[in-house]
């Protein structure tokens, strides 16, 4: 069982456009999580940006976290079963559910402009960033 510790608050929607297909895992715009259940008032979207030297970083409500990842062959992806966090106010009660099942992934999928992270338990779902709404 995966336990979070590092935010004991409780707790956006925002929506991208469809940019052009022929995706990266690595992209400079980042991906916005489309399967949020509904955005609380004052929360924002969640954003994940996978980097070219293996690090993440993800913006939630208030706070942002990071860590290092490793593409493996087949699709695979190694993420950390915790990442660091600042905790600079309280995020929504979404976000310990987001980082739950981005730390669970081992597999990725980018279908036409879609990323998929894919554990035994559930698929979450991602869309480029619109770089003109940002």
């Amino acid at each position: 069982m995966l336990a979070l510790v590092f935010c004991a608050c409780q707790g956006t929607k925002k929506t991208a456009a469809i940019p052009a297909p022929n995706f990266e895992l690595e992209s400079e715009r980042g991906w916005v999580w489309i399967n949020r259940p509904a955005i609380p008032e004052g929360g924002k979207a969640y954003t994940l940006f996978f980097e070219t030297e293996n690090r993440f970083v993800i913006h939630l409500d208030v706070n942002s976290c990071f860590g290092e990842y490793q593409k493996e062959a087949e699709q695979r992806i190694s993420l950390p079963e915790y990442a660091a966090c600042t905790e600079m106010c309280c995020d929504k009660e979404t976000a310990p559910l987001f980082l739950e099942g981005f730390h669970a992934a081992d597999h990725y999928a980018i279908h036409g402009d879609t990323l998929l992270l894919i554990s035994s338990s559930q698929r979450m779902y991602f869309l480029p960033i619109d770089e003109e709404k940002e």
